[in-house]
């Protein structure tokens, strides 16, 4: 049986995560969650699954301290007590952005084993971690788990890996059309729904630039031996070739409950009906597109932090996350979010991150320069 925390349990990991631990009740056991500010959403989570020793706040202080035996606590130093008086066998990382990226290493030192969700962490951190294969990290982003699935041992045997994207709701586009894109347009993904921020980050190939960085931080690859297709009818999640010429591809259903399942029965494999990939019944195309990259200069912007490396990356993710929230409300258009990211990138002129000290200075930075950019004072 596998103890399992689950950090961000009401959100779509979240919800995907407790939908394979609920299906599995005999090797799987919930035994503490978290969530930010969604005190209902948590009640219900423990009353469905009463294994559940504690729950974690943030956001707001709880109104109860117990639902059956449950246990309820707020914030950060809570949370990481109840890691250490009830630890788990595996954590599954689904609270998003970079804010948390602080929380995600005092756990990694715990030396608990993670279930990442989360990309921006190990994009600001990739100094302190690469390679983060051989530290407690199993992906559970696809792309990433479909590469750590076909991997060979031997690192040196992969002439590159290609990473697969849907190509989002503006595949095709040019700048012309773009500049007068409004966020509603942006958030209407063709095929999926999400959240606000991974919907936006897939209108740019901003998920799938972070997604870059986030494969050598895992894995430890050369800039050179990471690159990307637009794959729209996402039967593909990633695709290694080595030096041979082989071509290892990683397919399946379009639904994230795969690499969760895969992360938390790891090293093993578990049936699930569920999760059967009907292409191969059924006749169906594999059609494989280069990215415009002079349209979204999201996946250049990327190379270039990883080549300046130390604080640009921090630099190039906090840019993003703030240019988002003012492209969303108004403030800057749908081009300004790359264009003045690559300007930022460019212009930065990078610090070793040996520390959280240094990651915290290049956000401030990346602010200041924003709030400049944007003429915002």
């Amino acid at each position: 049986m596998k103890r399992i925390v689950l950090l961000g349990a009401t959100g779509s990991i979240g919800t995907s995560t407790l939908d394979i631990i609920k299906r599995f009740p005999d090797r799987l056991e919930l035994i503490g969650v978290s969530a930010y500010v969604q005190e209902e959403a948590l009640k219900e989570i423990v009353n469905r699954f009463p294994s559940c020793r504690w729950a974690v706040l943030f956001g707001k202080s709880p109104s109860i301290n117990r639902v059956g035996k449950t246990r309820f606590f707020h914030g950060q130093t809570a949370l990481l007590d109840a890691l250490r008086d009830y630890p788990p066998d595996i954590v599954v990382f689904a609270i998003p952005g970079g804010g948390v990226i602080e929380l995600f290493f005092s756990i990694l030192d715990m030396n608990l084993p993670i279930a990442m969700a989360n990309k921006e962490c190990l994009v600001m951190g990739l100094d302190l971690l690469m390679p983060a294969v051989g530290r407690n990290i199993l992906p559970i982003d696809s792309e990433q788990s479909a590469i750590w699935q076909i991997i060979p041992d031997r690192i040196s045997d992969v002439k590159r890996v290609v990473l697969t994207c849907s190509g989002g709701p503006f595949f095709g586009k040019g700048r012309d059309f773009l500049r007068d894109v409004t966020p509603e347009m942006a958030l209407r993904h063709p095929r999926w729904q999400m959240g606000k921020k991974v919907s936006l980050d897939s209108a740019t190939l901003m998920n799938k630039a972070l997604e870059m960085i986030e494969a050598r931080a895992l894995f430890g690859f050369d800039i050179d031996k990471i690159s990307v297709l637009v794959h729209p009818q996402a039967h593909s999640h990633s695709m290694v070739e080595l030096i041979d010429g082989s071509v290892f591809i990683q397919a399946g259903i379009t639904d994230m409950r795969l690499p969760i399942q895969y992360a938390l029965s790891f090293p093993e494999r578990w049936e699930n009906p569920e999760l059967s990939f009907a292409g191969l019944d059924n006749a169906f195309s594999w059609d494989f597109y280069h990215p415009d990259r002079d349209t979204f200069s999201s996946l250049d912007t990327a190379i270039l932090a990883m080549k300046k490396g130390g604080s640009t990356l921090a630099v190039f993710n906090t840019a993003n996350d703030i240019l988002g929230d003012l492209f969303l409300n108004g403030t800057i258009g749908f081009l300004d979010i790359m264009d003045i990211n690559y300007r930022l990138v460019d212009r930065h002129s990078p610090w070793p991150v040996e520390g959280m000290e240094d990651i915290r200075r290049a956000i401030d930075w990346t602010e200041a320069e924003i709030y400049k950019e944007a003429r915002l004072g």
